[in-house]
């Protein structure tokens, strides 16, 4: 990109100014030399004292020249508001004069990275003069830069969204993750109470058994005691009907005795 800076030629533009004048115009002049051997920090001063003399025949010249002694120097922001000094002042000024002071500022916003700025400025450029090609050029040129870096911007806020999408997935991932890993934890914790409840269950069926096989041998127990109690009073009562019959059979006996005993009496007597 050409950027323009040139310093106003001088020469033919006060080469009819009167004394006072004249004597600006080489302070001026000193300017544009030490300018042209880049001795710009110098240059500004002779710019700055011309300035100083308040002579409206060559304000705007060393204002415009100040400018460009600034620009050299690397202080875009300084020689652009000088630029924009100037237009102000020289609203219904000369009209190429006034195209090559916001040129200037176009150059000077563009350095500056003001590339909105610097697009006004090369458009208030061609509205005073439509035949300034330089102009044009880096109208065209500023306009480009400022698509790119909307494109640019458009793709760092794409891969911005990109990136915060993918750290939502992530988040979201990892939130799932947690949340299996709690739920398996959760089912883990309920599978160890069920087994402990099925456990704790056990034992007491075991412990229920094993009261009933204890209860149903105490009671086997007292059943065969009460049958072997049943057993043995069934004996002493045999020895006692025995005993109750041997005592019967006696008795008989003992009366059969007695009426044979009777009847042999009596026959005997009969006899006499």
């Amino acid at each position: 990109m050409k950027l323009h800076t040139a310093v106003y030629c001088l020469f033919l533009l006060l080469a009819a100014l009167p004394t006072q004048a004249q004597t600006d115009k080489r302070t001026i002049i000193q300017g544009n030399q030490k300018y042209h051997n880049a001795e710009f920090g110098l240059a500004e001063l002779d710019y700055r004292a011309a300035l100083d003399k308040n002579n409206p025949k060559t304000a705007h010249i060393a204002g415009f020249n100040l400018g460009n002694a600034l620009y050299k120097q690397g202080r875009y922001e300084e020689a652009a508001n000088q630029y924009e000094t100037l237009a102000k002042q020289n609203q219904n000024g000369d009209k190429v004069l006034m195209s090559n002071t916001f040129y200037n500022m176009g150059n000077a916003l563009l350095k500056a990275k003001k590339l909105p700025q610097s697009i006004e400025a090369y458009k208030n450029a061609l509205r005073q003069n439509p035949h300034n090609m330089e102009a044009k050029y880096n109208l065209a040129y500023a306009q480009k830069l400022k698509q790119e870096e909307q494109q640019q911007q458009n793709q760092e806020q794409q891969q911005q969204n990109q990136e915060q999408q993918q750290n939502q997935e992530q988040q979201s991932q990892e939130q799932q993750q947690q949340n299996q890993e709690q739920q398996n934890q959760e089912q883990q914790q309920q599978n160890q109470e069920q087994q402990n409840q099925e456990q704790q269950q056990q034992n007491q069926e075991q412990q229920n058994q094993q009261q009933q096989q204890n209860q149903s041998g105490e009671q086997q127990n007292a059943e065969t005691a009460q049958q072997m109690q049943e057993r043995k009073l069934s004996k002493e009562e045999t020895a006692r009907l025995l005993e109750a019959l041997k005592n019967e059979e006696l008795k008989v006996q003992q009366k059969l005795k007695q009426r044979q005993a009777k009847a042999t009496k009596n026959h005997v007597e009969k006899d006499w």
